[in-house]
């Protein structure tokens, strides 16, 4: 059997927090502090401040890590990596900007649309670089958590392939760009390689660091000499594997491929170092060599963070909204709909407050991490942090409460050895923890919200040792205002602990804030299989108990958002899928112990005298993929759609069946299940032409030249006669012309499905055209 230790890796795969491999891993990016200096008026944003006195704390305490994990696999994990130099950050420029004062103070522009720029700096020249006049705001870098034979059969990506009839060709991406941005991808799995031994990766980067040290592998030879970007992790293989893997091999039942079988595949790899400026940038790369190739793209974020307002101002959303108005980018929703991260509450004139304790998830000794509270409108709440015993229940300590705005300077409390001018001391708190607990307001100058942010490291004192004294967060509202809390950092979540008064987390707020982005397409996760094959003959991993078939995936994460939008879009197969295996990782996997033997595997293949294996992973991080190798198949069959065409396609031809049609929580679903053969039949005909290809044998082009406007096209002909004919064979428009080329206008004809007959020389081609 494999092992149980595994099973829990694969599930929390898409989170590698749980990674028993990892030597090192940097969250101190995804954690809140407190601030570096006294920062009123800062136009750093909170989590900004919070991180650069986390390096200010870095630099004071070195490397020494208090925590102990929860399992003995996490105990690599520190909460603070090594101290940065360099770091790329977000700018809003101001209109006027004079970029020569940015590299006055040795900032270097690494990127730059319209008014947002990815900038290097020294990390101790991030308050001097804010403070410069051609500077609006600052954004640090945050850290994003990288979260099919059923699947083809049952989204009617097989038919695609396969389309006997129901299509005019067979679709498998040829000509687009399927591209990626993820951690542990490689090009060397034969998942990812033409029948003739020739790669379909195109081009691999790997964008490591915060600084955003890129290396590019864009010729023959470098791809040749990329292994990976890391041994530790498969996420990024397995997920491309289902976007646009090839490989088939029956002989050894290997029939795994992806949705985008033909299509050109681009890599990024971001290692460890997941930050939101280095997922920009990847993006970027993609949609660049796209363009220079002229080529139609879709790009997949199968990693995300839970940080920001979830309404799509927040300044990553702004850039990645900018980059989606030039390619289809794909973003999954989420893992944590289950996990109790968020609470949503509307206050009313009888109940206007929200208690909550934090509770830890990874460490046994204490916790780390930050709360974002967040109103709908720019009236400010009441937020007050306390110290709760469990066993008395009641409150042994509460800081002083934040009522209005601090224009985002924090206020601490801090035991000794952690403490800042300025800060609270608490004979009680520094008996109960030793750390800080921080809280900072504003109102935000991109959406006009009140948000208030608390930052927190508590580590459990002696005379706290099970952490009986909890932490917990008081907020009151007023009547009519919307709430929103968030527990962004994935080490703590929201709990009642069964006490009165007080909320447990929920799902609804758990949605990624990247997926709520105004142009991107965010997939949630449905249940396609319930049984996983291995390779002992008989056997299969059976998780009939734990997932029910055809329904939302549990963990599938969701939002009702502030500016009425629901989100995911829709749902793709996300639930043991099985897909390729980075072979650097499975090396490591198969040495140290994580499977007891390789045919516990569910797939393995010899190529060129090597082994390549396959296995099933979950998360919406694999629903995503799926969804962008759809629409790789909708961009080969009408390379013109727009990225808010594909999205409103795939909205509009969506499966409700009974699951989502009888939901409990029919925002979980979105639009329903992702139709891929009715999302390509509507591609086809989205600008007209439901036919726009070559006759193999009459060489007949027809293509849209104008709305209800058709040329068409017979190579080799003296003249040509095109007549329209509607339903009931009744002729409506008819043209000819001398040569090769006539125009058929139907701009007079009324909307709907009309058959175009064309003759030339004798010879007989209809097809069918939809008028709009």
């Amino acid at each position: 059997m494999k092992k149980i230790l595994n099973l829990q890796f694969i599930i929390d795969n898409n989170q590698f927090n749980h990674n028993i491999f990892m030597k090192k891993i940097y969250l101190s990016i995804l954690l809140a502090g407190a601030t570096l200096f006294s920062f009123a008026q800062s136009k750093i944003d909170l989590n900004g401040q919070a991180m650069l006195h986390q390096y200010k704390l870095m630099e004071k305490l070195g490397s020494e890590n208090p925590f102990k994990a929860e399992k003995e696999d996490l105990n690599t994990i520190k909460p603070f990596g090594d101290m940065p130099e360099r770091v790329v950050v977000l700018i809003d420029l101001n209109k006027d900007a004079n970029l020569a004062d940015l590299e006055a103070e040795g900032a270097v522009i690494r990127s730059q649309i319209d008014n947002l720029a990815l900038v290097e700096i020294d990390v101790d020249k991030v308050v001097a670089v804010s403070n410069l006049k051609s500077v609006k705001s600052l954004s640090m870098p945050k850290m994003a958590k990288p979260l099919m034979d059923q699947a083809r059969t049952k989204t009617g990506v097989n038919t695609v392939h396969r389309p006997l009839g129901q299509l005019p060709q067979a679709y498998k991406g040829a000509g687009v760009v399927t591209g990626l941005v993820d951690a542990g991808v490689t090009a060397n799995h034969p998942n990812f390689k033409n029948t003739d031994g020739t790669s379909r990766v195109k081009a691999a980067w790997t964008i490591t660091g915060k600084d955003g040290i890129e290396t590019a592998y864009d010729s023959e030879y470098k791809l040749g000499q990329f292994t990976t970007d890391l041994s530790t992790m498969s996420h990024g293989t397995h997920v491309a594997g289902i976007m646009a893997g090839s490989y088939k091999n029956l002989a050894d039942t290997i029939n795994y491929y992806g949705v985008a079988s033909e299509s050109d595949i681009l890599m990024v790899g971001l290692g460890n170092d997941a930050y939101d400026n280095n997922i920009l940038m990847g993006i970027e790369n993609i949609i660049e060599y796209a363009e220079a190739n002229n080529q139609p793209c879709v790009v997949n974020l199968s990693m995300g963070s839970g940080y920001g307002p979830h309404d799509g101002t927040e300044l990553f959303s702004q850039y990645i909204d900018k980059l989606a108005e030039r390619a289809v980018i794909c973003v999954a929703a989420g893992n944590e709909a289950d996990m109790g991260y968020a609470i949503t509450k509307t206050m009313t004139a009888s109940d206007k407050t929200i208690n909550s304790f934090v509770m830890p998830t990874a460490y046994k000794n204490g916790q780390l991490g930050n709360i974002e509270i967040w109103s709908n409108t720019n009236q400010a709440f009441k937020v007050t942090p306390v110290l709760y015993d469990l066993t008395q229940k009641t409150i042994v300590y509460a800081m002083p409460a934040v009522t209005a705005s601090t224009n985002g300077e924090f206020k601490f409390v801090s035991t000794k050895d952690y403490s800042s001018p300025g800060d609270i001391s608490s004979a009680v708190f520094e008996n109960a923890y030793t750390g800080y607990i921080g809280v900072g307001s504003k109102v935000d100058e991109y959406n006009n919200r009140y948000t208030a942010q608390i930052s927190y490291y508590l580590v459990n004192s002696a005379n706290n040792p099970t952490g009986n004294v909890a932490f917990g967060v008081m907020i009151e509202g007023n009547a009519g205002q919307r709430i929103d809390v968030y527990a962004p950092s994935g080490y703590s979540t929201l709990a009642s602990n069964d006490i009165s008064g007080w909320m447990n987390g929920g799902g609804d707020g758990s949605i990624t804030d990247a997926s709520c982005a105004k142009n991107v397409i965010s997939v949630g996760a449905f249940t396609s299989r319930d049984k996983v094959p291995v390779r002992v003959k008989g056997y299969a991993y059976n998780f009939s108990s734990y997932v029910d078939l055809d329904d939302i995936a549990a963990f599938s994460s969701y939002g009702t958002l502030v500016d009425g939008r629901k989100l995911p879009h829709l749902a793709a197969p996300g639930a043991m899928i099985v897909s390729s295996m980075s072979p650097y990782y499975m090396t490591l996997a198969l040495q140290q112990g994580v499977y007891d033997n390789e045919f516990m595997l569910v797939g393995k293949t010899t190529y060129n005298n090597s082994p390549y294996y396959y296995d099933y992973m979950m998360g919406t991080s694999m629903a995503a993929p799926f969804a962008s190798g759809a629409v790789a198949l909708m961009l080969q069959a009408n390379p013109e759609l727009t990225s808010e065409e594909v999205r409103s396609i795939l909205i509009n031809t969506a499966t409700q069946d009974a699951f989502v049609e009888n939901s409990s929580n029919p925002v979980q679903w979105g639009a329903g299940k992702i139709n891929v053969l009715d999302a390509v039949k509507t591609a086809i005909q989205y600008n007209g032409v439901e036919d726009v290809k070559a006759d193999a044998t009459q060489n007949v082009f027809v293509s849209t030249v104008a709305q209800n406007q058709y040329e068409v096209t017979y190579l080799g002909a003296n003249s040509v006669n095109a007549t329209l004919y509607n339903v009931a064979g009744q002729a409506v428009v008819n043209a000819s012309a001398q040569g090769e080329n006539v125009v058929v206008d139907a701009s007079n004809v009324a909307s709907g499905v009309y058959v175009l007959a064309v003759e030339a020389d004798g010879a007989k081609y209809t097809t069918k055209v939809v008028v709009k």
